[in-house]
């Protein structure tokens, strides 16, 4: 098992005992918690030409890398209102969502403090309206033929998946 940097309880700062990957428990009020995956999004755009926007990250985890505008879901959210919500933050734009392109575990997002991971839907997209363009989490926003994408710069795995299965290097998991 994994060695887990959950150590007290959060209800009673007891010490915890680690009962499976995901499972701890405390030993002294024995309440349950969970590092359950934090749910994200990605969203590919593609241009008439099947080029991709990428986006090019600076002051955020993974600065300096490359990845499709997205992030995590806020309270009380949808995958689909956070996708819109994130592209129009990121690059100032809004789109219709087409489909899904993939499901992808981000087993590299652990923290050290929370044990973070995710699980990100990577989404397909089409702009209504707006210009992309940098907004405060990129430096750069630009489109990428399938052999100009910096692939060893993607910023998390997602982002490669939806890549992969947009330009069929990968298999989507459910037939479209």
């Amino acid at each position: 098992m994994e060695k887990s940097k959950y150590k007290f309880c959060i209800r009673c700062a007891g010490e915890l005992e680690q009962k499976s990957p995901s499972q701890y428990e405390c030993r002294k009020c024995h309440y349950k918690q969970y590092r359950n995956p934090k749910p994200g999004v990605c969203v590919l755009i593609a241009d008439n030409e099947g080029r991709v926007l990428l986006t090019k990250r600076r002051g955020t985890a993974r600065s300096g890398f490359w990845g499709l505008p997205g992030g995590f879901l806020e309270a009380n959210e949808g995958p689909i209102e956070a996708a819109k919500r994130e592209t129009k933050e990121e690059i100032g734009v809004e789109i219709e969502l087409e489909k899904v392109l993939c499901f992808e575990i981000e087993n590299d997002l652990y923290d050290e403090i929370e044990g973070v991971y995710g699980l990100n839907i990577g989404f397909l997209a089409k702009i209504t309206s707006g210009e992309p363009r940098p907004l405060d989490e990129n430096s750069e926003v630009r489109f990428f033929t399938k052999e100009e994408i910096p692939w060893d710069l993607i910023a998390f795995p997602g982002n490669t998946a939806a890549l992969k299965v947009y330009f069929g290097i990968k298999k989507p998991y459910l037939p479209a």
